[in-house]
């Protein structure tokens, strides 16, 4: 007998792993699925087992249990702060399950997504069927503020079923491209495939890659500002205060070297500013007010004809050697 299901007026929903029904539903104790499905209810936090036992009517060594099976299964990722359960699903897990979906597609299928894929009544029709597409979709052109059309549709469609992200990793995504100001679905792909291509594909792995290039942007922004630079940065350019951010420099460090890179040199170098930074860091030294004594020390050493670690001639060669080349544009 076919039975049709209508999902209308039935309220919230929350996501299920696919294979908790693909894996688990057969075999494992209908209390421990119980316990589960009240744990996904609630999208994560913490919550006594006391709670858990109130809710599901089973004692709480059944809860206890039940979180500790799920917690090996790798489906939520299981710890106690004092009285408290706290539960997420696993990074790990999560990883796994959208490597696995990606993997699951065929040739064909991939390449069906990636060109024609779905009709708009197709589109429409994956959108109904799966509870956390369809909440990605209603929220998403909150985050946009557009309603999507077509094409963007069927580019979020793409990036949810060849990469395997999940309808959160995307939200995460769509939220970040909108903040740098590029929001254009091509670019939202190409931004997810980047972090596909670099096996960052679990909520948590995206979310800690979001911080840190939005604070690598911001250094760069203020290293611009610092150095007055109000055109784009080049990839050269980027790359210097990349490795400025990663050795720890602080933009006042960097504004101060690059003064006395236009005192010697009459013009903005990043090489001349990279090699001062570079001495700088190999020297130990970590705060502007150094930089500033070790400066004035070695203009009075340099008076007297003595040499320290800080090699201004060797700086000054540089510049003799690369920077005063009339071909060098400001890289």
């Amino acid at each position: 007998m076919e039975h049709y299901i209508k999902l209308n007026n039935m309220g919230r929903f929350f996501n299920v792993p696919c294979s908790v029904a693909d894996d688990f539903l057969k075999n494992t104790d209908g209390n421990y699925i119980k316990v589960l499905l009240c744990v996904l209810s609630w999208g994560g936090g913490k919550f006594t087992d006391e709670r858990i036992a109130q809710l599901t009517g089973l004692d709480r060594q059944t809860v206890s249990d039940a979180l500790i099976y799920w917690n090996d299964k790798e489906v939520i990722s299981l710890s106690e702060v004092k009285t408290f359960v706290g539960f997420a699903v696993s990074p790990e897990y999560e990883k796994k399950q959208a490597l696995a979906k990606a993997a699951e597609l065929s040739s064909a299928e991939k390449s069906r997504s990636e060109s024609v894929a779905y009709t708009p009544a197709e589109i429409a029709s994956r959108i109904s069927s799966d509870p956390a597409l369809k909440n990605f979709f209603d929220n998403v052109q909150n985050v946009l503020n557009r309603t999507l059309n077509y094409t963007e549709q069927r580019g979020f469609i793409y990036i949810y079923e060849y990469y395997g992200f999940s309808a959160s990793s995307m939200l995460l995504i769509a939220e970040y491209c909108q903040k740098l100001g590029k929001s254009s679905i091509s670019y939202i792909k190409t931004v997810a495939g980047s972090f596909f291509e670099q096996d960052i594909v679990s909520f948590s792995e995206i979310e800690k890659h979001i911080i840190l290039l939005e604070a690598r942007h911001k250094y760069e922004n203020r290293i611009a500002a610092a150095f007055g630079i109000t055109t784009k940065l080049t990839s050269a350019q980027k790359k210097h205060i990349d490795s400025w951010d990663g050795m720890g420099i602080p933009v006042d460090m960097a504004e101060y070297a690059y003064e006395l890179c236009v005192d010697n040199t009459g013009k903005l170098s990043f090489n001349y500013i990279n090699k001062i930074l570079q001495n700088w860091h190999q020297s130990g030294i970590t705060t502007l007010e150094q930089a500033r004594q070790q400066s004035l020390s070695h203009t009075a050493e340099r008076k007297g004809g003595s040499k320290s670690s800080f090699d201004v001639d060797e700086i000054d060669q540089f510049q003799k050697n690369f920077l005063l080349d009339q071909n060098e544009v400001k890289t």
